[in-house]
């Protein structure tokens, strides 16, 4: 996993944005529990809030 750091007005940034690439068909349900699931990991690992966290999923076509 790469991790990236980033400063805002001269400190480290706290914030995170996760990017997810999954296939086939999911549902509104399915999209959200798998979004909560990334972002109480990911808050879990960094100790960041859930504020500071963007998740992002792009649904991609099996190849």
């Amino acid at each position: 996993m790469a991790i990236a750091r980033s400063v805002w007005a001269g400190r480290q940034s706290t914030s995170s944005i996760v990017a997810c690439v999954i296939t086939g068909e999911t549902t509104l349900a399915e999209r959200e529990r798998y979004l909560r699931g990334v972002c109480d990991i990911w808050t879990e690992v960094t100790g960041c809030t859930d504020h500071e966290v963007v998740v992002a999923v792009t649904a991609a076509d099996p190849l």
